[in-house]
């Protein structure tokens, strides 16, 4: 029993730090020099062990995790506003256009400009 109360708190401690990574993801995702070193210093914690944690809980690495979070919002503003495609590539956080264009093409099957013109079209 003791080492199964161990366990769940342990498991407890690390939902809970799985949570907070996530939160402060999905606040500062947008920040260009956003990084798994943002969390870590925002939580006072190494950076290496917080990565660690949540590729055994989330099965996902960091990194996967916030192009997630960028290329949804990437694809909500395409869909749902007229702002240039150059501006949103800033408002998610990517800094460089031409990778934004391959990694969005490579990921969403179409180019942005497409993926707008398909999804403006849906929602008519």
């Amino acid at each position: 029993q003791m080492e199964q109360a161990i366990l769940q708190n342990k498991n407890n401690r690390q939902a809970e730090l799985i949570n907070d990574i996530i939160t402060i993801t999905r606040e500062k995702y947008c920040e260009q020099d956003f990084s798994i070193n943002t969390v870590a210093d925002e939580l006072e914690m190494n950076a290496a062990y917080l990565g660690r944690i949540f590729k055994k809980v989330t099965g996902s690495t960091f990194s996967e995790f916030v192009l997630t979070e960028r290329m949804q919002e990437a694809c909500r503003l395409l869909s749902s506003t007229d702002e240039p495609i150059d501006s949103i590539v800033s408002l998610t956080g990517f800094n460089d256009t031409p990778y934004f264009y391959k990694l969005f093409k490579r990921i969403n099957g179409c180019t942005p400009f497409r993926f707008r013109q398909e999804n403006k079209q849906n929602s008519l």
